[in-house]
């Protein structure tokens, strides 16, 4: 996994302590520990996303 899909989980783990879903403009936003483009984040999301390793609300 590559650091910024870490920092995506990080950030995702956090927030989900309080049942709060981000978008992903959010989590780039509020991305723990490490700068990123919002391009990075979407891609991390993405790859998270296919690696069944997250879950979206919203289905493509």
């Amino acid at each position: 996994m590559i650091p910024v899909q870490t920092a995506i989980l990080e950030t995702l783990a956090y927030f989900d302590v309080f049942h709060t879903p981000l978008t992903s403009e959010e989590v780039h936003a509020l991305l723990w520990k490490k700068k990123a483009t919002l391009n990075d984040v979407q891609g991390g999301l993405h790859e998270l996303l296919a690696e069944k390793r997250i879950e979206s609300k919203f289905k493509n």
